[in-house]
């Protein structure tokens, strides 16, 4: 288990304004793509499209020379979007360090925050022919963040159509013909899917959202048709076929982005007598008060709901069944801005306090005390125990658990979590010769956990931790109230 703890600042943010791109002069890259040329270009699977004449200008954006815009219209994503982007025009190293600046300006923590690389293909959103440009920009910091970014062409300038990001516990994929299909964790036990697609003009058509809740005898599934409504869900209880095995094709169509709500290596059974009031999904749903006020949904119902969905926002076989994106590496030769958290030149972001896995820090504190029967908690159910060690005396010591009470709203693309504060541990202050450790577990992918204490000026600071889906290490960030 790598042992590093890292903050990140907004301070840092600010020192790095004003040279967020060097601009395009002089930036080339050695190689743009196998086979394209000035006057023609296939998609990922040799395809000639049959409008080519937005090649050169997608080209010139790879070089870092042309701006795209970036659009109005969905720009998603769970740790970093380009909402307050809106309208601003940039070059494609412009985009890549306003990218890592702004998981700076969020305050997210991580070993560093730089671009490891630049991934690109042509797509043909809607299948009529005409090409656009997707990206992937990989900038891993913490957890893996990977943006994904498409690109259109309109009269003769470039626009950013969809723009949303993907990371250690959250994947995104889109095939050839603009079809998008998110698949993330929603914590122990949960999963959710998010599926929509781009049409011709660019348009996006949001599908639907699935959630499932494994762990009783019949799994739960949430299906939400509107995007404007996270309130309004289709709850079905699905029940597993214990004798099925996935296989080579089920990976395969997992791959491509159409495999509907698995989140167990099982299939579910597909008959609508277990939903009549002598079928056994019915029966346990009464015994357990868990019977809905309306008609009981049956899992053929509600996938005639998602077809019929697909007919009237247009989304066919073909586009949703298209071969996946392949995509090339850029050789890119300007120099992205990278962030280390040692650069942090603002105090009043950083803590006095460090966290770690004892484990990994054991045989350096051995004069830690064990602070678990104080606060009721038996090391033995939880994943870990967390060591908090100090590098200066600090007062008003205080460890808490968070949990999110809008999780509801998971789905809904301007997201932000709320969370319930319990507190677990308090202490008038916390030693830097005395270090303590606590058991702790770190099941979602949201903060967990997080400490407080008062600073020699009398400033209360409040941190959360975070377990990084990358290596499993720790982290801490700012806590704003």
């Amino acid at each position: 288990m790598k042992k590093k703890t890292g903050i990140i600042s907004l301070a840092l943010l600010l020192a790095l304004t004003g040279c967020a791109g060097k601009g395009a002069d002089g930036n080339k890259i050695d190689i743009i793509a196998e086979g394209s040329s000035d006057s023609a270009s296939s998609n990922a699977s040799g395809e000639a499209f049959a409008d080519s004449t937005n090649t050169a200008l997608y080209e010139s954006f790879l070089k870092n020379e042309a701006k795209v815009k970036i659009g109005d219209e969905k720009n998603l994503g769970s740790y970093f979007d380009f909402t307050d982007y809106q309208g601003q025009e940039f070059t494609l190293e412009e985009l890549v360090n306003t990218i890592i600046n702004g998981y700076v300006e969020n305050e997210y923590a991580g070993d560093d925050f730089a671009l490891e690389k630049i991934e690109y293909a042509y797509i043909d959103c809607g299948n009529d022919g005409n090409e656009e440009l997707a990206l992937h920009i990989k900038t891993p910091g913490l957890d893996d963040w990977n943006e994904t970014i498409v690109i259109k062409e309109k009269d003769g300038k470039l626009e950013t159509v969809y723009s949303d990001m993907a990371w250690s516990r959250s994947k995104l994929y889109i095939n050839k013909y603009g079809f998008i299909y998110g698949d993330g964790s929603n914590g122990a036990g949960s999963h959710g899917y998010d599926k929509a697609f781009l049409d011709a003009e660019g348009k996006y058509h949001f599908m639907c959202y699935e959630a499932t809740e494994c762990g009783n005898p019949y799994e739960e599934l949430r299906i939400r048709l509107d995007d404007d409504n996270p309130l309004k869900e289709i709850t079905v209880y699905l029940a597993i076929d214990e004798n099925h095995e996935n296989s080579e094709e089920d990976y395969a169509e997992t791959e491509n982005g159409y495999k509907d709500y698995i989140c167990t290596s099982k299939a579910y059974i597909h008959d609508d007598s277990l939903y009549e009031e002598s079928g056994e999904i019915y029966k346990y749903l009464n015994q357990n008060n868990l019977l809905p006020e309306g008609k009981l949904v049956t899992i053929s119902e509600a996938e005639k709901m998602l077809a019929e969905k697909e007919n009237r926002e247009g989304l066919t076989e073909e586009i949703k069944n298209g071969d996946p994106v392949e995509w090339k590496e850029l050789e890119y030769t300007f120099e992205p801005v990278t962030v280390e958290p040692d650069n942090i030149d603002d105090e009043s972001y950083l803590s006095q306090v460090a966290v770690d896995y004892l484990d990994d820090v054991s045989d350096k504190f051995p004069n830690y005390s064990d602070v678990s029967e104080s606060t009721n908690r038996d090391p033995n159910s939880y994943e870990s125990l967390v060591l908090f060690y100090a590098s200066e005396d600090v007062k008003d010591f205080k460890i808490f658990t968070l949990h999110v009470n809008n999780i509801e709203e998971m789905g809904d693309s301007d997201f932000v979590p709320k969370y319930d504060v319990t507190e677990i541990y308090n202490a008038p202050e916390l030693k830097r010769d005395t270090p303590i450790a606590i058991p702790l577990s770190f099941p979602s992918h949201f903060p967990d956990a997080g400490f407080s204490y008062t600073d020699e000026e009398g400033n209360v600071k409040k941190f959360t931790i975070i377990q990084s889906g990358k290596d499993g290490s720790l982290a801490i960030y700012r806590m704003e109230e």
